[in-house]
């Protein structure tokens, strides 16, 4: 029900230097082509934005419209990390919990609450063209066997015959985010 940035923030290139200038960042954004401010988050690290809609839309409708949002934001020099702003599967960090990446957690907090929009609104104002309304969900990718059929599995199983997952098992999962 959203389309969404995730603006980083640090000294590494294709980040914000702090999150006030990724904040200025995108109100310099919509005012320059008049897209609404959106819900702002301090993510606990960087800054993630939201467009929210009026209502919600299917994957197979809000995929495309994604990825012409990320070619806009691109095209006007906003700093994102890609790997989110098309993804419908990312979930950002919810408002009330931590950032943990760092020896300190932060909390993620909201800074501005925007106003929801219409879908085909932000589809104009991204100059972007709404998928037609016969898009069929992929069902093509339901059964991922193959035709073939495979032994039950088991977790408890794994743990016998992988170092690593014996670790996360005997650690209760409180393991290092690269692990």
């Amino acid at each position: 029900k959203s389309f969404w940035v995730d603006a980083d923030c640090g000294s590494e290139e294709g980040k914000y230097k702090t999150q006030r200038d990724a904040v200025v960042a995108i109100h310099a954004l919509c005012k320059k082509t008049a897209l609404p401010i959106p819900t702002i988050v301090n993510s606990g690290g960087g800054i993630h934005a939201y467009w929210t809609l009026t209502e919600a839309v299917e994957s197979a409708v809000w995929t495309p419209i994604a990825r012409q949002f990320k070619a806009f934001l691109t095209a006007h020099g906003f700093l994102q990390d890609t790997s989110r702003t098309s993804d419908c599967a990312s979930v950002l960090r919810p408002v009330g919990t931590h950032n943990r990446k760092k020896l300190q957690p932060r909390a993620v907090a909201l800074v501005h609450e925007g106003e929801d929009t219409a879908v085909e609104t932000f589809v104009e104002l991204i100059g972007a063209e709404l998928p037609s309304a016969d898009i069929m969900p992929d069902t093509d990718n339901d059964d991922l066997g193959g035709g073939i059929e495979y032994p039950a599995s088991s977790a408890h199983r794994l743990v016998m015959f992988c170092e690593t997952m014996k670790h996360v098992a005997d650690v209760r999962g409180d393991v290092s985010e690269p692990l």
